[in-house]
């Protein structure tokens, strides 16, 4: 899912223990934010769907993972649009690329973890 070689071109600058503490930002604020989607998508609330979209666009643009991105862009298009087909379909689509995305990035800061020592 995640684009390597561009994370590492991105992430070689920050430093391990930059990015152990940012993806565990983004573990400690998922569940929340998909919540608030979910609220946002069930009651077709499209201003706070747009705001809390463009939110987690912007949060998983940093790990360069293509699909999650694409969706959640689609998702925010939809909010700004006030169109609600094809919205349910779609967000269950970014659910399971998120968590996806998140499983894959929790591995790696095991595996950068492992690596401290």
């Amino acid at each position: 899912m995640i684009d390597w070689q561009k994370y590492n071109d991105t992430f070689q600058w920050y430093g391990k223990d930059v990015e152990i503490e940012l993806i565990g930002i983004l573990k400690e604020e998922y569940d929340d934010r998909m919540g608030k989607i979910t609220q946002n998508v069930a009651s077709r609330d499209f201003e706070q769907l747009k705001f809390n979209i463009h939110s987690l666009k912007g949060s998983i643009s940093n790990y360069h993972a293509p699909e999650p991105i694409e969706l959640a862009r689609e998702l925010e298009q939809k909010a700004k649009d006030n169109n609600p087909d094809g919205m349910d379909e779609l967000f269950i689509r970014l659910q399971a690329s998120t968590k996806c995305l998140l499983d894959e990035l929790l591995e790696h800061r095991q595996d950068l973890l492992d690596e401290k020592g």
